[in-house]
């Protein structure tokens, strides 16, 4: 036959019983709620095969030394036989930055033009061209068949996956629920029982359960019944106010000293 309990240890015993309930529905929650956050796989990603930039053009036509700098040359050749000449010597070594920044920086020019738009540069860079386009078809069907792989297999399922777990969870919950009410309602009915009328209002409190234990302790280390276990509850929770109170009272009275010491030594 089973041992009949005590109103601390069925109070106790009751608590703990909801508690655990009240854990395990809490906990559902929470799952649920991370699975309900829990993102699908990632989308597969087209690659996109960058563009061939045009290829460095070198260009042919090379700087004319002769024209550059036959004036000054015939010049200075001349100024020996005519020493007057020499005053136009200097005068033509202008023309060799003008030969060269204008003339021959546009004669480079049109030479990069010209092999720009000859057949055999167009060709070089529509076979770059073509050879990217042939790579962005690989791609795009790598990636055609991911994606319907993604959309028929992979999304379906974890969808599918996600979706019968939060069923069952949501079931689970439910069912935690109705047991948390029971559970509740238990403690509840019990309280308000014949039985349970020795407990004081205290001892029924949300925060019950910090007071029965150290009570049931009392009950088991002085063999004591479930009144006198009470009262030396109450005496001791009493003494440890009166404790409190008259040490506070201690501690604001010098407080109250040691303000006013300073005062009167100023006096």
């Amino acid at each position: 036959m089973e041992e009949k309990l005590n109103p601390i240890d069925k109070s106790i015993h009751l608590l703990r019983i909801r508690d655990e309930k009240y854990c395990v529905h809490n906990s559902l929650k929470t799952r649920i709620k991370e699975k309900k956050a829990e993102q699908p796989p990632t989308a597969p990603v087209c690659v996109q095969v960058p563009v061939p930039t045009p290829p460095p053009i070198t260009p042919t036509v090379k700087f004319n030394y002769l024209v550059a700098f036959l004036p000054a040359g015939i010049l200075f050749i001349l100024s020996l036989l005519f020493p007057l000449l020499l005053l136009l010597f200097f005068p033509a070594l202008a023309w060799i930055p003008v030969y060269y920044f204008v003339f021959f920086q546009k004669e480079k020019r049109e030479n990069i033009i010209t092999i720009g738009q000859s057949p055999a540069y167009q060709q070089q860079y529509n076979m770059m061209l073509q050879e990217q386009q042939r790579l962005q078809e690989i791609e795009n069907q790598k990636y055609s068949v991911a994606k319907q792989e993604y959309d028929t297999k992979i999304l379906p399922e974890f969808e599918a996956e996600r979706n019968s777990f939060i069923s069952e969870l949501e079931q689970q919950i439910s069912r935690a629920q109705k047991e948390l009410d029971e559970a509740e309602k238990a403690v509840n009915e019990y309280w308000d029982s014949e039985e349970a009328k020795i407990l004081p209002d205290y001892c029924k409190k949300i925060s019950g359960d910090r007071v029965l234990k150290p009570i049931q302790r009392i009950m088991q280390i002085q063999n004591v019944s479930v009144e006198e276990a009470l009262k030396i509850y109450e005496q001791r929770r009493d003494e440890t106010n009166r404790k409190t109170t008259a040490a506070f009272a201690q501690w604001n009275c010098q407080e109250k000293c040691s303000r006013e010491t300073p005062k009167m030594s100023e006096r």
